[in-house]
């Protein structure tokens, strides 16, 4: 081989060297040097998954099926997450709207049994409970410092007094002049007996006219005539007792099996307080005159004439509460024992006492109860000569000289209910 071939072939291959690259990057076909076929390595990809991408990693979420939604059973429900079936759980202050509201604080109103009872010892299905809510809604009744009431227990004089001059607003304004031994005025009850005395709702136990010393008996038990009487008297209605006929008062008493046990001084008071329903006996067709009364009775009794007197006008006279129905400017004077004429006993059978005073019953019915300015409680129980029209005589324990002296004033009368 001639030198000059060999450097044309050497020149020729560094030329076919160099070309190469730049005809790759042009994409230009190279020259055919070898008669041998290329390999396939550089096949044009044609899967489309290939051509969106590199594969997705496999615990990525998958995407919404908008198609699966379409036919996905409409009983199962959407797919937590779903924009169509919010997750209930995710709103929970929605829920309350569904449910009725309560109210903790108004139960005690809807549910009676709830409420606290008046007395630790007297349950709301008591047979007395109604009165006795009266009386206190009254202010009448207030029970011990322990919150009992005692229903069972016998009720005393004093007790039973306080119970019903209160009922009837009667307001002793804490009087007192110690008039019974066993009723001193630094004792609480003292004003109360001493006040039932002067309207003669309820005797003493002796004779006030006597030597001896006069008792009371605050603290013994009361029967039940006497409680009978009490009412009757301070309703007012003590001279309609009287009037009425023995023979009418026994027949009405007759019809009870123990009618003829009521005592003398209570047969027509009972008998009237039977006629009136104010009492009605018992089931088995007693009276039972000489029951002793017990608390629950005594507070069923006195709700029963319990004044409730929200339009009646009240004046306040010498530190006392008067309640009344009318007032009149009367002609006063003032009697008293030693007089022509005056004895120990009234025309309604009531012995003197400061607070007995003489009417015409023309003008103010024999029983009613008053209140005379300057002299205080009084109850209509006697008459006089002298006595006529719009005229009042006063007792009082004072000599004739000064009965005398009193002389002829006039004196505002307030007529009690």
């Amino acid at each position: 081989m001639s030198r000059r071939w060999m450097t044309a072939v050497a020149t020729a291959l560094l030329v076919i060297s160099s070309a190469a690259p730049a005809a790759a990057a042009a994409a230009e076909p190279a020259p055919v040097v070898d008669s041998a076929p290329q390999p396939d390595s550089q096949q044009t990809p044609s899967s489309p998954a290939d051509a969106t991408g590199p594969e997705a990693p496999a615990d990525a979420p998958a995407l919404p099926d908008e198609a699966a939604d379409d036919d996905a059973d409409p009983e199962a429900g959407a797919a937590p997450g779903s924009l169509t079936d919010p997750d209930p759980e995710a709103e929970p202050e929605t829920e309350p709207e569904t449910e009725p509201e309560t109210e903790p604080e108004t139960e005690p109103e809807t549910e009676p049994d709830t409420e606290p009872a008046l007395f630790a010892d007297l349950p709301q299905d008591h047979w007395a409970y109604p009165e006795v809510e009266r009386l206190v809604a009254a202010g009448v009744i207030h029970g011990d410092p322990a919150g009992r009431f005692r229903p069972d227990a016998p009720i005393s004089r004093a007790e039973f007094l306080k119970m019903l001059l209160t009922a009837r607003r009667l307001d002793p304004a804490g009087k007192c002049a110690g008039l019974f031994a066993d009723a001193q005025c630094w004792t609480w009850y003292a004003p109360y007996v001493e006040l039932a005395y002067r309207l003669a709702i309820v005797e003493p136990k002796t004779d006030m006219l006597d030597d001896e010393p006069d008792y009371f008996d605050p603290e013994g038990a009361i029967t039940r005539q006497e409680v009978v009487t009490a009412l009757i008297r301070a309703t007012g209605k003590r001279w309609t007792a009287q009037t009425m006929h023995w023979r009418e008062a026994s027949e009405i008493l007759g019809r009870y099996a123990d009618g003829a046990d009521v005592t003398e001084p209570y047969r027509k008071p009972m008998a009237l307080a039977l006629t009136e329903g104010l009492v009605r006996g018992f089931g088995d067709g007693t009276l039972r005159p000489w029951h002793q009364v017990t608390r629950a009775e005594a507070a069923a009794l006195v709700g029963r004439v319990l004044l409730d007197a929200p339009d009646l006008p009240t004046v306040s006279l010498d530190g006392h509460e008067v309640v009344y129905v009318d007032a009149l400017d009367m002609r006063t004077t003032m009697y008293t024992t030693g007089e022509a004429g005056v004895g120990t006993r009234t025309a309604t059978g009531v012995t003197v006492r400061p607070g007995a005073v003489a009417v015409d019953p023309a003008v103010i019915p024999l029983g009613t109860l008053l209140f005379v300015e300057g002299y205080g409680y009084a109850v209509a129980v006697d008459t006089g000569g002298a006595v006529k029209g719009n005229a009042i005589d006063l007792f009082d324990w004072v000599s004739h000289r000064e009965a005398l002296l009193f002389g002829i004033q006039t004196r505002r009368v307030w007529v009690l209910p």
